[in-house]
C-alpha cells in the first residue's frame, strides 16, 4: 500500500503551507516596522506546540520580515539587490535561484548556502 507522499492527488501540504503564510502575515502586520525579533517565533505562533519547527515560518524572506520588521527586510533586498547586480553570470544565477528557493522553504538560514554563497561571491568576483 503506498504512503501519502507517493500520492500525486495529496494537498494536505499545500493546503498547510498556505496556513503557514497566513499565519505568518498576520503576525508581521501586527509588527511591522521592527518585528518581534527571532527568539519569540514559538511564543507568537498560533500552533505553539514545542516543536523545532515551530520557530520559523516556510518561507526564509517571510520569516525575515516577522522576524526583523520592514526595516530588516528592506536592508536584506538592498543586500541581495547589491551583490546580484556586482556578481558574475554564475553568481547572479545562483543568487536568483535561492532567493526563489527561499520564497518556499527557510534555505537562506542554512549554514552551509550561507558559506557556498560567500565561496563563489569571493571566487568569482567581477
Amino acid at each position: 500500500m503506498p504512503g501519502e507522499g507517493t500520492r500525486l492527488e495529496r494537498t494536505s501540504s499545500i493546503f498547510a503551507k498556505i496556513q503557514n503564510y497566513k499565519q505568518g502575515i498576520n503576525i508581521f502586520i501586527k509588527n511591522p516596522i521592527t518585528g518581534i525579533g527571532y527568539n519569540n517565533i514559538p511564543f507568537l505562533n498560533p500552533q505553539n506546540n514545542q516543536s523545532h519547527s515551530n520557530s520559523g515560518f516556510d518561507s526564509s524572506l517571510l520569516t525575515i520580515a516577522i522576524t526583523t520588521g520592514i526595516f530588516g527586510l528592506i536592508f536584506l533586498i538592498l543586500g541581495l539587490h547589491y551583490e546580484f547586480i556586482n556578481g558574475n553570470l554564475f553568481f547572479q544565477s545562483l543568487l536568483l535561484a535561492l532567493i526563489i528557493h527561499s520564497l518556499f522553504a527557510n534555505s537562506l538560514f542554512y549554514p552551509y548556502i550561507t558559506l557556498l554563497l560567500v565561496l563563489f561571491k569571493s571566487k568569482n568576483q567581477k
